[in-house]
């Protein structure tokens, strides 16, 4: 199954409320990551920051859609149209996300033809996907809109996969990391006129399947399924990179490799591939979505992505997909992103000097933080004591005595045994100094 078009996406997940912005953080390497505290220890999630960690599920996949469907409709020129609704979602969860969706799409001028569901976790994505194309295909409608928004993160679902020993932790290396997503695709024929909206990406080949020795059985799996699926694709030339929607956790990546070494031909050479669990970590129903994003990121600079995902109980989905409209999509949703964050003239500059203060107090917080990191981790860079000495002796002096003490401590530093002063030797006492270790920690990407 093959021959349509994703015209546009829209996303939320820990990194952003766009999926512009989402690209822009992996881009630039930003880490959401998080502890929370679980019934058997600490535990690393993926959440969005805006949202109280008390918030019940439901409430969470209904925040993150409503920003994923911000995300699809901002500046999007719609013609009004019939346009179907496929919700993928891990199992029977009522109507109200999807009649959520059908009130937005109605608000945008669309007559609704028909909602469906696709219901199988992390591959219901792609069988979402195949339902879209037949209804294409049937001429049902004009555009479908697939949807997906899960969390992981909710205090009930985090202690179910605690006590389940899934959670990655001290005592479980090989577990997962829960996170929280949503994702909406505005599929279309390549022949319509939204398939030229430069965002738009190719999905050249659409297959599902079943393994039939899933995880959750009693027999072994020897990844049979998945070779069958990636042979299905049969992509011509290889793609250029893989983007799977796993876990990270070990017996899906062994899934992989037995299956990548049986269609080694298929594949990139070296082997390219990326995970959805580095950045978004495991989003259940909504990591087949978030996984086409980090597709179109790739598909800026590699001419096609297959994108995959496999479940516990067997169910396994993947499609083939190709820049489309001359591979401009990242760069304009890029310049779209930065375009709002304009640069104050100079004769503004005034304005702003008390909110450039502040920043550069947090950077130096930062620094600090990272000092802390270092002299309290349980295996120290012995190699960067001096560095770490002399990044604390000068912050240190900031704090006593303003930037004319720094040249004092330095040459205190310098001489070794010979400190000279009592404020260099202050400042060398200071610099030996360990703070407590910190146990709820968060790496953020600081913005204007």
């Amino acid at each position: 199954m093959s021959g349509f078009v994703i015209a546009k996406l829209g996303a939320c997940a820990a990194l952003g409320t766009e999926a512009s912005g989402l690209q822009a953080e992996v881009i630039a390497g930003t880490s959401a990551f998080e502890h929370r505290l679980g019934p058997r220890g600490a535990v690393t999630v993926v959440a969005l920051e805006t949202l109280a960690i008390a918030e019940p599920r439901a409430a969470r996949r209904r925040a993150l859609l409503e920003h994923a469907l911000a995300d699809l409709l901002d500046g999007l020129s719609w013609e009004p149209g019939r346009v179907a609704l496929v919700h993928a979602s891990a199992a029977e969860e009522g109507t109200e996300l999807e009649d959520r969706v059908v009130q937005r799409a109605r608000e945008a001028g669309q007559q609704i033809a028909s909602v469906h569901g696709a219901r199988h976790a992390r591959a219901s994505w792609f069988m979402a996907l195949v339902r879209a194309r037949e209804l294409l295909d049937e001429g049902r409608c004009e555009a479908v809109l697939v949807f997906a928004s899960d969390s992981r993160c909710d205090r009930e679902t985090l202690a179910a996969l605690a006590r389940a020993c899934e959670t990655l932790g001290d005592d479980n290396r090989d577990g997962l990391i829960p996170g929280e997503g949503a994702c909406v695709a505005l599929c279309c024929l390549p022949d319509a006129p939204l398939a030229g909206l430069p965002t738009a990406i190719a999905c050249e080949q659409l297959a599902i399947g079943r393994e039939p020795n899933p995880f959750a059985g009693s027999e072994p799996s020897i990844s049979t399924g998945l070779t069958s699926l990636f042979r299905s694709l049969s992509p011509s030339p290889p793609v250029d990179v893989v983007v799977d929607c796993q876990t990270g956790q070990a017996r899906f990546t062994k899934e992989f490799h037995a299956a990548y070494l049986r269609c080694v031909e298929r594949m990139p050479e070296p082997l390219v591939r990326t995970s959805t669990a580095g950045s978004f970590g495991d989003a259940g129903a909504a990591t087949g979505g978030l996984a086409m994003i980090l597709a179109q990121l790739e598909l800026a600079t590699r001419a096609r992505a297959l994108a995959y995902a496999s479940d516990d109980d067997g169910q396994l989905g993947g499609a083939v997909l190709a820049r489309s409209g001359g591979g401009t999509a990242l760069r304009e949703r890029l310049e779209r992103l930065w375009a709002r964050r304009q640069v104050a003239p100079a004769s503004a500059f005034h304005q702003r000097q008390e909110l450039i203060e502040d920043h550069l107090d947090t950077c130096g917080y930062l620094v600090l933080d990272r000092f802390d990191d270092l002299v309290s981790g349980q295996t120290p860079w012995r190699e960067l004591d001096g560095v770490e000495r002399r990044i604390q002796a000068q912050l240190d002096a900031l704090a006593l005595g303003g930037r004319s003490t720094i040249e004092r401590a330095r040459a205190g530093l310098g001489s070794g045994a010979g400190v000279r002063g009592a404020v260099a030797r202050q400042l060398h006492a200071m610099s030996n100094w360990a703070p407590e270790p910190k146990t709820n920690r968060r790496t953020r990407r600081l913005g204007p």
